[in-house]
């Protein structure tokens, strides 16, 4: 619509998937597989995460960073703000 004027009626900052310890989930959980906290960067870990998935669901286990039972998750998330360290 070019005759509109544009307006910008609100704005969010990029939203963040990201665990506490800023690694990545890739465990089983029951008779579930999970993976998550990959806050955008994974696209580049792509194939190397669907090779871990396809490892777990085929009765691999999971590394020990990669554990939803890893001591880091136990924490809380820092702020949205924070930088990020390890």
């Amino acid at each position: 619509m070019p005759s509109v004027a544009p307006k910008v009626s609100r704005t969010q900052r990029h939203p963040w998937t990201m665990t506490p310890d800023v690694d990545f989930i890739v465990d089983r959980w029951g008779p579930f597989v999970v993976a998550g906290g990959c806050s955008g960067h994974a696209f580049k870990f792509g194939p190397a995460l669907g090779r871990l998935v396809a490892d777990i669901v085929e009765g691999g286990e999971a590394p020990g960073v990669t554990r939803l039972g890893r001591p880091a998750l136990k924490q809380s998330a820092p702020s949205p703000t924070a930088p990020i360290t390890r």
